[in-house]
This record gives structure tokens, sequence and C-alpha cells, in this order.
């Protein structure tokens, strides 16, 4: 089974303190700076659905959490975990819903001294710029320090014209379910945006984590600027000073239209529409590395493997460092049978990327390839590796057929019981009960010998 996709300055206040505005600074933080802001300023709301907020403005005792309004959408009891690991409960009556956009503050008391976040002026977020956003997966260990996520990317697009609910800034940043309402920064550590949605969830990490959906490609976040503007008529005592906002009917933007494609994608389904907007933004800005990636998946998704290579091929062109350009490429060249390339593409996956989750995505799907060419030792190899970052049943029971052309008894059966031993834990039975009938017949071939 393949785990690929199939298509791809800080403010502290004892009375008074509110997040400021404040223009774009010249020089960038350090990561672990800007690590240790997105811990101080993103707390967890804690519910039958939790989520992620900013600290966003200190009055007195009354602290102002930002978040989106999905994650306070119903009535409910919410709690707000800070990052001394405190818990507050949330009277629902100072939950306040923004007009038009998905986005809500709520009030929690405290007599304790939280660091709140500096808002940046967002309009100037470029594609291309570093972002990073941070917030805590719905599955939860117990520790939160260690479950908070920080995650680095770039900005894909940044559209004039916004998609519903004010959405318009899109990244490269993987994000996990349960990390909406949570911070945005730039490199100087302000924030830009309020994430809140994934239009191309990479939805085989289900096989990976099931509790836990990694999320990589079109994150979105909607803007600080677009909050602002909003601010002073959902509750205008914070303080906050309106932004005006000017925002064409129609897109008229490179980014507006990769931003159109997107949805067209990912949530509405049409691919042709998806593939006009994605030319036009291209004709608008033909370096634009991004749309071709995207061009990429949406002819992968309708069979066009030829058309979808050469898209692949020219996203690495513009953007050689970019992994998930190779990711998807390799992806096609092993549908083309073209094994060697397809290897090729995934050892520049495992080179370029450290995040952990693709790599086991990426090992999976190199060891597969190494199997149907007849290298099954490497691909055990690359099974270890994979099993190294997390063990999943997918992971185990691939090893045990590799196992298994290799004349490893032993280690076929170790490898298929794991597997369906996590799989039972998982509460995935179908699969528990087909690993079961293997392992029968594999005893049953044995004891016939």
């Amino acid at each position: 089974m393949n785990f690929a996709p199939k298509s791809l300055s800080i403010v502290f206040g004892i009375a008074a303190t509110t997040a400021l505005i404040q223009p774009q600074l010249a020089s960038a933080l350090p990561l672990s700076e800007l690590e240790r802001i997105a811990k101080n300023i993103t707390v967890r709301i804690d519910s039958q659905t939790p989520g992620s907020g900013i600290l966003i403005k200190r009055s007195g005792d009354t602290y102002t959490v930002l978040t989106a309004a999905h994650v306070v959408a119903t009535e409910d009891e919410y709690d707000i975990i800070t990052p001394d690991d405190r818990r507050y409960a949330i009277d629902y009556a100072t939950v306040r819903h923004f007009p038009e956009v998905d986005l809500a503050i709520l009030e929690f008391t405290s007599n304790r001294t939280y660091q709140v976040a500096t808002i940046g002026d967002s309009r100037q977020a470029k594609y291309g710029n570093a972002v990073f956003v941070s917030g805590f997966p719905a599955n939860l260990e117990a520790n939160r320090e260690a479950n908070l996520r920080f995650t680095s990317g770039v900005i894909a697009a940044h559209a004039a014209s916004p998609l519903t609910d004010g959405y318009a800034i899109a990244y490269s940043n993987n994000t996990f379910q349960g990390m909406s309402g949570g911070s945005v920064l730039n490199q100087t550590g302000q924030l830009i945006g309020i994430h809140g949605q994934s239009l191309t969830p990479l939805a085989e990490s289900r096989g990976i984590h099931p509790q836990t959906q990694l999320k990589i490609g079109a994150n979105l976040a909607i803007p600080t600027h677009i909050f602002l503007n909003k601010i002073t008529k959902v509750a205008p005592n914070l303080g906050f000073q309106s932004v005006a906002v000017s925002i064409p009917k129609q897109p008229s933007t490179a980014d507006d239209y990769f931003l159109q494609a997107v949805m067209k994608q990912n949530v509405q389904g049409d691919l042709p529409g998806a593939m006009a907007a994605l030319d036009e933004a291209i004709r608008l800005n033909p370096g634009y590395s991004q749309a071709f990636l995207t061009r990429g998946r949406v002819n992968h998704a309708r069979g066009n493997l030829t058309q979808a290579l050469a898209d692949f091929n020219q996203s690495i062109r513009i953007h050689p460092k970019g992994y998930v350009g190779y990711l998807h490429r390799a992806i096609v060249h092993g549908q083309l049978k073209d094994t060697q390339q397809a290897l090729a593409d995934y050892d520049q996956v495992i080179r370029l990327n450290p995040n952990a989750a693709v790599n086991l995505v990426t090992y999976y799907n190199r060891a597969s390839l190494r199997a149907q060419a007849g290298d099954y030792q490497g691909a055990i190899d690359d099974l270890n590796q994979a099993i190294q970052i997390r063990e999943t049943p997918k992971t185990y029971a691939k090893r045990a057929t590799v196992q298994w052309q290799l004349r490893n008894r032993a280690g076929t059966i170790a490898d298929f019981q794991k597997a369906a031993e996590l799989y039972q834990a998982q509460g995935d039975i179908a699969s528990y009960q087909s690993v079961l009938k293997v392992l029968k017949q594999i005893n049953r071939t044995n004891s016939n010998r």
C-alpha cells in the first residue's frame, strides 16, 4: 500500500498590554527565538473539539485570545491552557465571532503575566517569504510543551482577493489537525496570520498515525490586516487601530488565481476550473514554481501523467531545493515504470527534507520500488529507516512481505504479528483480521512441508 499522495518584538505588561502593530523589521530572528515567541503566545483551547489560540491583549487581569471561529463555533465548555500549563475556564458569553470571516475572540482572567503577540503588517507578506506556524495537534500527550508544533515553511500565495471566510495566505508549512487558530509568524516574530485551514492534506498519513493527521501543501491563514479591519466593530474597547482593506471583486493577480485554483481542486472538485485558474496564474507569473507544482498535481489527478511530469520538471527547475516537487515527480516516474529516476527523486527528497513524517512516506515508497526491482535488502534498509521514524502497521506489513521474499520466515511472522498488534491498537479490525489470515496461511504452508 502506497503512503504517497495520489495527485501531491514582544510586549510584556502588567496593567494594559495590547499586541502592537509594527512595520516589517529588517533583520530575521534566529529560529530558536521564533520558536520561543510562538511557545509563549500560543495557547491550547480545550473542548470536545480542541484547537489553538493566540494571546493578543492584556488589560488588568483580563487576557484576550484570538482564534479561528470554527474552533469555538458552538456553545460548550472551553478551557484555555496557557504556556505555564495552567487551565482557565472560559465563559462562553465572552466569545465574540467576527462577521464574514472565520475569526473569534474570547477572554479569560489571570493575575499571572503572559506574553502577548506583536502584530505585524501582513500586507507586506509576499510569495516566497519564510513563515512559521504553531499550534496544538488534536491528539495530545500529557506534556503540553512536548506537544506544541512549530513548523517552518514559505508563503505560496498571498491573494488580494480572499477566499471564503477571509483566508488569503497560503503556505507550505506542515500542520496537524487541531492547530486551527494557531499563530503564523514572519521572520521577525510578528503575527501576520491566524492559521485555520488545510486544503491539501496528505490523506494517507492516517495510516502512519491515525489520530494525528499531517497536512502538507496549501495550508491557509487569515491575514492580520483583515483581523484589524474587523476588530474595531467587534470589540472597539480593545484599543486596536482599524486598517482599511480594499478587496477586488474578481481575482486579478497570480496569487489570486493560484488560491482560486487550490479551492476549486480540493474543495469543489472542479479540476478543469482549477486548471484554467492555474494557467492564468502561470501566464501572469511564468516563474511561479508553486503554480507549476499544483498544475502537475491537477494533471496527475486527471490521469495526464506526461503533462504532470512536465509541470513537475518546470517546478523543480524554478525551485530546485523544493522537496515536494521531487516527491510528486517520483510518484509519476514510478507509475511510468521509470524506476531508476523515481529512486533518484526519492533520494533527493531525503536529502532536501528534514521532516520525519515526509521521510517516512519516502522511505516506504522507495522500499516498494526497490522490492519491485528485486533489491530486497535495499527495501529492508529503507523500511528499517521508516520504522525508526515511527512504527506503523503498514510499514511492518510491508517489511514482512519483503522478509518473505528473502525466505526469512521468522522475520516475516514477527513483522506480521507486530502489524496485527498495531492495527488492533488503532481499532482497524478489517486490517487486523487480514493480517491474521495471512499468518494462518504462513503457518499452514509450513505445516504442509
